[in-house]
């Protein structure tokens, strides 16, 4: 999972700064709402590989060779390209001729949907009565992260035309260096359809020891459209442009 680090950290300082270098001073729920970018950023990122694996697990689960099609083209990648062999499962895809690894997955020979227990890079997701957890077996990058995530997929629903639906629980934290930590909480279970989340409460809370940052950031789904952002005493609502 891609981490650009550095320009999340310029960017969350800036935010936390109100008097940009030229002088322009821009209003405090600014802060707000760059905590809030980031951290829809990086649930969106999770929920994104969710689905993607499920829909390995949808069409390795079914012969017909026409629904496999359409899934690989639709939800994986039109370029993509599933093998099995064993306990092992590669995703790759072919970009100007060259063959890229999408998703290195192990499993414990089930199906995802039947109890299995995938391993996809550092990623682990196994079955718990009726979700599909996910959760963060060691840092993405030790340079730069310390990540520790667990989040529950629940009530899953899937068609073919329709997409994905399913709620989401859990927390997870983003680390960008010793004292430096994006904590995100859901609170109030986020529901997902078509290809948005629509409802659901986030709780983030952006540590920086070193600089003295201490703030926390509340984010509401109004709607599929529309996102309301709480900080101190500020509140703004904004589109749901990230999912």
């Amino acid at each position: 999972m891609k981490r650009y680090i550095i320009w999340i950290i310029a960017t969350i300082s800036l935010a936390t700064s109100c008097v940009v270098n030229d002088g322009y001073e821009h209003e405090p729920i600014a802060i707000g709402e760059a905590i809030a970018a980031r951290g829809i950023g990086e649930i969106a990122d999770y929920t994104h590989t969710f689905i993607t694996i499920a829909t390995i697990d949808e069409y390795l689960a079914t012969d017909d060779e026409e629904l496999r099609e359409q899934l690989r083209t639709n939800y994986i990648g039109a370029n993509s390209k599933i093998e099995q062999e064993g306990n092992n499962i590669i995703v790759s895809t072919t970009y100007y001729g060259q063959k890229y690894t999408l998703h290195n997955i192990t499993t414990d020979g089930k199906a995802l949907r039947d109890g299995g227990v995938w391993q996809s890079d550092n990623l682990r997701l196994f079955t718990t009565s009726n979700a599909i957890t996910m959760v963060v077996t060691e840092p993405n990058n030790t340079n730069y992260t310390a990540d520790s995530a667990s989040l529950n997929f629940e009530n899953i629903e899937f068609d073919i035309e329709q997409g994905y639906s399913f709620n989401v629980s859990g927390s997870l934290v983003i680390g960008y260096g010793k004292g430096n930590n994006l904590n995100c909480e859901i609170c109030k279970k986020l529901s997902f359809m078509d290809k948005r989340f629509n409802s659901g409460i986030i709780e983030l809370r952006y540590i920086d020891e070193g600089n003295g940052y201490d703030d926390l950031v509340t984010v509401e789904y109004l709607d599929w459209s529309k996102i309301g952002i709480s900080y101190l005493q500020y509140y703004k609502v904004v589109n749901n442009y990230i999912i």
